[in-house]
C-alpha cells in the first residue's frame, strides 16, 4: 500500500543525559507486514531550531488528543482505515474495540471535569500499557476510546477485552479529591477479511458496547457486523412505521398506572404508545 502518513518531534541527547537536547522532526510513512503490524518505514528526519521546534510543537497537538496523548480521532480512524487491506491479506483478523469510561457525567458533575480529565488520562494510560507492538489506540470522543487489536480472533476477543476491563479497574486513581474508582467499559468484534467499511466497524462496536453496558458495566461485550446490520434494520423500520403514523395522525398515547403489589396505591405511571401506520 502507500503507508500511513506520520510526523513526531521530540527531543534526543546525542552524548548522554547532561549533554544539549537536539529537537528532532521526523517525518514519512510507516508500511505493514502481512498482518498489519509495522514492519518499516520510509521519511526524513531534520534538526529544528527554535522558532521550528515551537510551531512543529503546536502542530503535532492537533493530532494527538490533550488530555489522553493519544492519537486524537481523525488520525485514529485514518490509521485503522490503512490498516484494514492489510489485515484483509493477513492470515489472523483483527479486532476493533472501544472502551467508554464508566460514569464520567457523574464524575464530572461531581468532582468537576479536571477530575473527569485524569480520570480519562488513567483509563488510556492502564489500557495502552496492555497493548503490543503494531496494536493502536486513540480517543474517539469524550469518554471513549478506539483500540484497534492486531492477531485477534473470535476465540481471543474476549479475553482481550476482559484484560483491559480488568487493568483499569485494578486500582483506585489518585486526584485532588482523594482516590477514586475507575472502571470501563468495552464492546468490540473481529474484523474479517471482507470488512472494509470502517464506518460499519464502528457502528457494530457501538452496538456491542451499547448492550454490554446494558447487561454488565465494566466488562466486554463481543459483537459482530452481522449482529449490527439486523439491528440497524429494525431501527430503521421502527423509524418508518412511526414516521407514517405520525404523518397520518394515528399516534395513540396512554399513561398505565403502576401500582404497588397487594396494594391499590399508584406508584408510578407508564407511557405506553401505539402506533398505526396503516389505519385502512
Amino acid at each position: 500500500g502507500q503507508g500511513v502518513p506520520y510526523q513526531a518531534t521530540y527531543r534526543l541527547r546525542l552524548n548522554g543525559p547532561d549533554s544539549p537536547a537536539l529537537a528532532i522532526e521526523d517525518v514519512g510513512r510507516w508500511f505493514a507486514d502481512a498482518r498489519g503490524r509495522p514492519e518499516r518505514a520510509q521519511g526524513l528526519i531534520r534538526v529544528l531550531d527554535q522558532n521550528c521546534a515551537e510551531a512543529a510543537g503546536a502542530t503535532a497537538g492537533s493530532r494527538y488528543d490533550g488530555v489522553t496523548g493519544q492519537l486524537e480521532r481523525g488520525q485514529f480512524l485514518a490509521a485503522v482505515q490503512a490498516a484494514l487491506p492489510a489485515i484483509g491479506r493477513g492470515r489472523k483478523p483483527a479486532a476493533f474495540l472501544i472502551a467508554a469510561i464508566d460514569g464520567l457525567a457523574a464524575l464530572n458533575e461531581t468532582f468537576g471535569s479536571e477530575i473527569g480529565d485524569r480520570m480519562i488520562a488513567e483509563a488510556a494510560h492502564r489500557i495502552r500499557a496492555e497493548l503490543r507492538a503494531g496494536d493502536l489506540i486513540g480517543r474517539l470522543s469524550g469518554n471513549r476510546l478506539g483500540l484497534l487489536i492486531m492477531d485477534c480472533n473470535e476465540k481471543a476477543i474476549t479475553v482481550v477485552g476482559e484484560r483491559f476491563a480488568a487493568a483499569v479497574r485494578r486500582s483506585l486513581v489518585d486526584t485532588r479529591s482523594g482516590p477514586l474508582g475507575l472502571s470501563v467499559s468495552l464492546g468490540g468484534l473481529c474484523i474479517a477479511k471482507r470488512d472494509t467499511d470502517l464506518e460499519a466497524i464502528v457502528t457494530a462496536a457501538e452496538r456491542a458496547l451499547a448492550a454490554g453496558r446494558e447487561r454488565r458495566p465494566g466488562g466486554f461485550q463481543a459483537g459482530s457486523l452481522a449482529e449490527a446490520d439486523h439491528s440497524a434494520t429494525g431501527d430503521q423500520d421502527l423509524a418508518r412505521s412511526l414516521g407514517t403514523a405520525l404523518a397520518a395522525g394515528t399516534v395513540g398515547y396512554l399513561y398505565q398506572p403502576c401500582r404497588e403489589a397487594g396494594g391499590r396505591r399508584i406508584l408510578s405511571y407508564r407511557l405506553v404508545c401505539d402506533a398505526d401506520p396503516d389505519p385502512e
